[in-house]
């Protein structure tokens, strides 16, 4: 789950609803699904239930990102 949030993120997408329906019709987020096809609920249930790891983890992407010089 974290994987499709992450590539949502990458991509401009934010809704549970557009992330649920990538699964369906884009190879990269089937693949990341592993081709599971979670409803819009099960994705917005688990970015409420793992705010905290989640914000842990974008910070850490982006002081990677950072220390390749691919962030200002």
């Amino acid at each position: 789950m974290m994987k499709l949030l992450i590539q949502g993120t990458i991509d401009g997408i934010r809704s549970s609803r557009k992330i649920s329906k990538a699964t369906n019709e884009n190879i990269v987020y089937m693949f990341l699904s592993d081709r599971l096809k979670p409803d819009f609920r099960t994705i917005c249930r688990f970015r409420k239930d793992n705010l905290e790891t989640i914000k842990l983890v974008f910070a850490e992407i982006i002081k990677i990102a950072r220390e390749m010089g691919m962030v200002k």
